[in-house]
């Protein structure tokens, strides 16, 4: 039987298996396992002098001469994380915290304090919108996130002018109700909606001819929003 020596090597760090000369019969198969020890990484994967990257298996097919494989590893870096909230809510885990290379599933909640509302979360100068949670996957570099909270409420009515409905769009902190009433020039109530909730978007049909009504939006009987809405 002719057989041939596949020569393996590796850094501190961790291993490869099987190890050492390995001798294989004439055109069968060897398949190299590489295992980073915890706290370390594959940086490079080295077969017959040449890089073929990063894996964590290698075959040898149909042999049929020497060949040699040897594998780098090195410890993975710690990255941070700086979380922040500004007034009305909080960010769990907040402030600095740090984590392996590679960390995943790294999810830091928003919470608005009562009476707020999420505006926005800035991750890394950028906007994430207003989410209640954010996760970091394969960490790879420094981060920061910052998430603001507002007390106000936001309303938003369109199209407008309409046809025949038309939808409001309310940001609100917490779970609020609001109720809408629709009247004509005159001051006469041609339409009253209750239960409209907050942070969704709702769909009005009012009656009447065309022309031009005034909208109210009320929160516990208090007036929060006027508008002028137009029927076409």
């Amino acid at each position: 039987m002719i057989t041939y020596t596949i020569a393996e090597s590796s850094t501190e760090g961790g291993s490869v298996s099987p190890s050492g000369n390995v001798t294989v019969a004439y055109g069968e198969k060897q398949t190299f396992e590489i295992t980073a020890n915890p706290g370390f990484k594959i940086t490079d994967v080295n077969v017959d002098n040449s890089s073929i990257g990063i894996v964590d298996a290698y075959s040898f097919d149909n042999v049929i001469a020497d060949h040699s494989i040897s594998v780098t590893f090195k410890p993975k870096e710690n990255f941070r994380i700086v979380a922040g909230a500004g007034t009305g809510g909080s960010i769990t885990p907040s402030g600095a915290s740090s984590f392996e290379e590679g960390t995943t599933d790294l999810t830091y909640l928003i919470i608005p304090d009562y009476g707020y509302r999420i505006l926005d979360v800035i991750v890394d100068d950028q906007s994430a919108g207003p989410v209640t949670e954010y996760k970091f996957n394969g960490l790879a570099s420094d981060h920061n996130i910052m998430a603001t909270f507002s007390a106000t409420i936001d309303i938003e009515v369109y199209p407008n002018p309409f046809t025949e409905e038309f939808s409001i769009g309310i940001l609100a902190p917490g779970d609020r109700m609001f109720e809408a009433r629709v009247a004509d020039l005159s001051g006469r109530i041609i339409y009253v909606r209750e239960g409209i909730p907050g942070n969704e978007v709702s769909r009005l049909r009012i009656p009447g001819t065309k022309g031009m009504y005034i909208l109210r939006l009320y929160l516990d009987g208090v007036r929060v929003a006027s508008f002028r809405i137009i029927k076409i």
